[in-house]
C-alpha cells in the first residue's frame, strides 16, 4: 500500500473542522479530569470514601493515561487515526457512564482506570492530526489551538465542575459527558478522514509492557507518595524506574519495529522540545494547584468562586495561544523566549505583591499570556523535525513528557508548599511561586539551546 493510499490528500479535504472535532475530543477528556478533581470532595462524602481512595479516583485516570499515550499514538499509526480518535472517545464515555453509575468506591476507581485509557487513545491522534492535515508552514496555527485547548480545559473543567455541584449531585459530573461523547463520536466519523503512517509495522507488545511498565513504576508513586507519606515502596518504584527504562531502550534496539523508534532522539529539537515540555508542565500543572490551595484554603473561597478566580488567568492564557498562532511563523524561537520572560515576569510580581483575590488575579494575567505564548508554539517546535511516519510515536512521546510532568509537578510543589505551610498559607504560597519561577527560568535556558531551524530526520533503515 502506497503512502497516497496511507494518508488523506491534503487539498482535497477540509482540516479545520477535521481538527476541531478532534479537539472536542481533547477538551473534553482532560477537562473531565479537572471536574472530578473539584468534585472529589462530594464523592467522599456521599460514597464514605477515605481521603486515599478519594485520591485513586484521581490518580487511576492519571496513571493509566501517562503509561498508555505512547501506545495510543502507535496503534493509530498502525490502524488509523480516526479509528483509535473515536475508539478512545467511546471508551471514554462508556466508562463516563460506568463512572456516573458507580455504586461504590471500588468501581468508581476502576471506571476511572478505564477512562484513562480511553483518553489515552484519543488524545495522540489529535498532535498527530496536524501533521497529517497541514503542510509544514501552516501548522503553527493549529497548534496554537491545540495549547489553547488544553489550556482551558484544565480551567473550565474546574468552573464547570464548581458549577454544577451547586446545584446537581456528583454523578452528574460524568453523567454530562455521554451527550457530548456521542456528539463527538458522531463528527469525528463524519469530519476526519482516516490516515495511518505509511510504515508503521507491527505492534510492539514487549516494548508495550516494557514501557508501560517503567512508566507506571514512575507515575504511581508521584501520584500517591505525598497522600500517604512517602512509604517504602513508594521509594522501591522511582528507584526502579530508571532500570525498566534502560531495559525498555535496550528491548528497543533489538527488534525491527519498536514501539518507540530510538532515533527519534537523535533529533536535538525533538529532544530539547521534549525535555522543554516536560519542565514546563512541571510548571504548569505545580503552579496550578498552588494556586488553588492558595484560593481555597488561604483565602477561604468556595469551589466555585476559586474557579471562577481562574478565569482572568484562562483568558490571557487564551489571548496569548492565538497571539501565538500569529507571530510563531515570524518569530520562531524569539517568541518562546518572549514569553518564558513575560511568564517569569507574572511570577516575580506574584513573590513581590501581598496576598489577596484581586492582587492574585492581576498577576495571573500577566503569567497566562507569557505561557500561552510559550506553550502553544512549544509543541510544533518539538514536532517540527519529524518524519510522517514517526509522527504518532512522537505526539505520544510529548503527550506523556506533559502528564508526567503534570504529576511530577504537583508532587514536587506539594512537597515545597506544605513544608512552608506552617509559617501561613501565604508563605506556602510564595514559596510555590518562587519553585515556578525557578522552573520557567530553566525552561528560559533550554529554549535559548534549541537549533535554530530543525534537521531533517535521518531515512529509516528497511
Amino acid at each position: 500500500m502506497t503512502a497516497l493510499t496511507q494518508a488523506p490528500e491534503r487539498t482535497r479535504i477540509r482540516p479545520w473542522p477535521a481538527l476541531i472535532a478532534a479537539y472536542a475530543g481533547v477538551f473534553l477528556t482532560i477537562s473531565d479530569l479537572f471536574k472530578v478533581l473539584v468534585a472529589v470532595p462530594a464523592i467522599e462524602r456521599a460514597l464514605h470514601a477515605s481521603p486515599a481512595v478519594g485520591q485513586l479516583v484521581l490518580a487511576g485516570f492519571q496513571l493509566t493515561y501517562a503509561v498508555t499515550l505512547v501506545t495510543g499514538g502507535r496503534l493509530g499509526d498502525r490502524y488509523g487515526r480516526r479509528r483509535m480518535f473515536c475508539t478512545g472517545v467511546a471508551l471514554f464515555t462508556v466508562a463516563s457512564a460506568a463512572s456516573g453509575l458507580a455504586p461504590d468506591a471500588g468501581l468508581l476507581v476502576a471506571a476511572r482506570l478505564v477512562q484513562g485509557v480511553g483518553s489515552a487513545l484519543a488524545l495522540p491522534q489529535a498532535f498527530s492530526l496536524v501533521q497529517v492535515l497541514f503542510p509544514p508552514e501552516r501548522r503553527d496555527r493549529p497548534f496554537a489551538v491545540m495549547g489553547a485547548v488544553l489550556g482551558m480545559a484544565s480551567v473550565v473543567g474546574q468552573v464547570l465542575g464548581g458549577v454544577m455541584l451547586q446545584a446537581l449531585p456528583w454523578r452528574a459530573v460524568f453523567f454530562v459527558n455521554l451527550p457530548l461523547g456521542a456528539v463527538i463520536f458522531l463528527a469525528a466519523r463524519v469530519l476526519i478522514p482516516e490516515s495511518r503512517a505509511a510504515a508503521a509495522g507491527r505492534i510492539d507488545r514487549p516494548g508495550m509492557a516494557l514501557l508501560s511498565g517503567a512508566l507506571a513504576l514512575l507515575v504511581l508513586p508521584l501520584i500517591e507518595g505525598r497522600q500517604l507519606g512517602w512509604p517504602v515502596w513508594t521509594w522501591l518504584c522511582l528507584a526502579a524506574a530508571p532500570l525498566a527504562l534502560a531495559a525498555f531502550a535496550t528491548a528497543e534496539r533489538r527488534v525491527a519495529d519498536p514501539l518507540v523508534d530510538l532515533r527519534l532522539f537523535r533529533d536535538r529539537r525533538f529532544t530539547l522540545g521534549a525535555v522543554i515540555v516536560l519542565a514546563w508542565y512541571v510548571m504548569v500543572n505545580g503552579f496550578n494547584f498552588v494556586m488553588a490551595m492558595e484560593l481555597q484554603e488561604g483565602l477561604r473561597l468556595t469551589a466555585l468562586r476559586a474557579g471562577l478566580a481562574f478565569a482572568p488567568f484562562a483568558l490571557a492564557f487564551l489571548a496569548g495561544s492565538l497571539a501565538a498562532g500569529r507571530l510563531a511563523p515570524l518569530l520562531g524561537r524569539r517568541l518562546l523566549v518572549a514569553g518564558a520572560v513575560v511568564a517569569a515576569a507574572g511570577l516575580t510580581v506574584l513573590l513581590l505583591e501581598s496576598y489577596t483575590t484581586v492582587s492574585i488575579m492581576t498577576a495571573t494575567v500577566v503569567l497566562g499570556a507569557g505561557m500561552g505564548l510559550v506553550q502553544t508554539p512549544l509543541l510544533n517546535v518539538a514536532l517540527k523535525g519529524v518524519r510522517e511516519e514517526h509522527v504518532g510515536t512522537a505526539s505520544g512521546v510529548l503527550a506523556t513528557a506533559q502528564q508526567i510532568g503534570g504529576s511530577v509537578g504537583v508532587a514536587l510543589v506539594g512537597v515545597v508548599v506544605f513544608r512552608a505551610v506552617n509559617r501561613g498559607w501565604d508563605h506556602a504560597f510564595a514559596a510555590g511561586c518562587a519553585f515556578a519561577l525557578v522552573l520557567v527560568l530553566v525552561g528560559l535556558a533550554l529554549i535559548l539551546a534549541l537549533p535554530r531551524t530543525p534537521r531533517p530526520m535521518e531515512q529509516p533503515t528497511s
